[in-house]
């Protein structure tokens, strides 16, 4: 708390300052529940706030200059000064003295980039900024790195040159860069080089190569794309001639009769190049059907999963949906969910079954018009209602629980 006065007082004391706009999340609930295997029952409240992150901009500046003749330079700076103030989550599971829960990362911080600096010509131009220090052509369509989105930094090459020092060149489609130093003890450099190219109709390639003083790395690609069809294929290579690094990735769109057919797969080395894995997805969409076969075995340990997933969209309210997914230990699982959508409410029915013969069966109707402004809700859920699993460990045990509920968003 003694952070968040120091950060209000300091708000007012610089009223004149610009800040951006604040935007605050959260929800409070109550909850009427009954346990049936317990028995217990009554009323539980309950407010989330975790997510909410407050940040402040007291005011931020840009400035740039540039030049006017054949030949001129351009840079470009940027800078904020910023209030980052954590939520804390305060929940019907928070057994602890509010006034003692801890505190997040609040802080003020200043930020200050030279976002561009670089001389242009005609046709090319020269980055001072420094240079690439990884190319990565090929990405994963899974999340590999954890960050909950699939992006660029989902491959296995781990291999780099350089620290991105140095400069970079780019004519046209062709791009360099280069770093050197010289201690007078040990001389350290980096070289970069790729190009892409168009080298028919639809049909472009790039090529790129990066090379230091104890590692050579290569990366390709190639794309075609037409009305109905468009194929996308790259391959990283780190580390060669030492310990070889590699992934590829490969993805393909086209539509027949109606039917749009996605196949992607990525295949890669794991870090200390002591295997390779493989994943491989299939995704078929004939409105109103989709059908997902998903293949991996990209941990590396020999290990694989399969899953198949099925969506079907009957009517504007009805959509069905089924999975099931099996793995090396021949462990599986299989659930189904019902959702009907209606005018002034939903409702949702589904449920499942593994190899544990553990079954768990959940069923909901609400409503966001019953009350303005607020979600209404009739619930059951049971985790195990074979109990397969004596030892209870599932959040609504055997029986399972019914559970009545008002929440109010923002």
């Amino acid at each position: 708390m003694k952070k968040l006065s120091i950060v209000l007082l300091a708000l007012l004391l610089i009223g004149g300052m610009a800040f951006a706009e604040i935007t605050l999340t959260g929800s409070a609930d109550l909850s009427l529940g009954y346990d049936l295997d317990t028995t217990a029952n009554g009323l539980v409240n309950g407010t989330d706030t975790g997510d909410v992150e407050f940040s402040f901009t007291l005011d931020s500046a840009s400035a740039s200059a540039s030049g006017d003749a054949d030949v001129y330079a351009v840079i470009e700076m940027s800078g904020s000064i910023d209030v980052n103030i954590d939520g804390v989550d305060a929940n019907e599971d928070d057994t602890t003295d509010p006034t003692l829960a801890e505190e997040g990362g609040d802080e003020i911080a200043s930020d200050v980039s030279i976002d561009v600096a670089k001389i242009v010509g005609p046709d090319w131009e020269l980055s001072i900024l420094g240079m690439d220090n990884a190319l990565n052509y090929a990405t994963s369509f899974q999340d590999l790195d954890g960050s909950d989105e699939v992006d660029a930094d989902d491959n296995n090459v781990s291999g780099a040159f350089g620290d991105e020092g140095g400069f970079t060149f780019t004519y046209g489609d062709y791009t360099i860069g280069a770093d050197y130093y010289d201690d007078a003890t040990n001389v350290t450099y980096a070289f970069y080089g790729a190009a892409s190219m168009e080298l028919a109709e639809g049909v472009t390639v790039g090529v790129g190569a990066g090379l230091d003083e104890g590692n050579f790395d290569m990366s390709v690609k190639a794309a075609y794309a037409a009305d109905t069809m468009t194929v996308e294929a790259a391959a990283d290579f780190a580390d060669l001639g030492g310990t070889l690094l590699f992934d590829m990735s490969f993805m393909a769109n086209t539509v027949v009769s109606d039917a749009d057919i996605t196949a992607k797969a990525f295949y890669g080395s794991d870090a200390a190049a002591d295997g390779a894995g493989l994943a491989a997805q299939l995704a078929v969409v004939y409105a109103p059907v989709s059908l997902t076969l998903t293949g991996s075995g990209i941990d590396f340990a020999g290990a694989w999963e399969l899953t198949a997933e099925v969506a079907v969209d009957a009517t504007e309210e009805l959509a069905v949906s089924a999975d099931f997914t099996i793995d090396d230990a021949s462990a599986w699982n299989t659930g189904a969910e019902v959702v009907y959508t209606a005018a002034d409410y939903t409702v949702t029915v589904g449920g499942g079954i593994n190899s544990d013969n553990v079954i768990d069966a959940a069923a909901e109707i609400a409503s966001t018009t019953l009350i303005d402004g607020a979600t209404v809700s009739l619930g059951y859920a049971g985790d195990d209602i074979t109990e397969a699993d004596l030892a209870g460990s599932y959040d609504n045990g055997h029986k399972g629980s019914i559970t009545a509920k008002v929440s109010i968003a923002l």
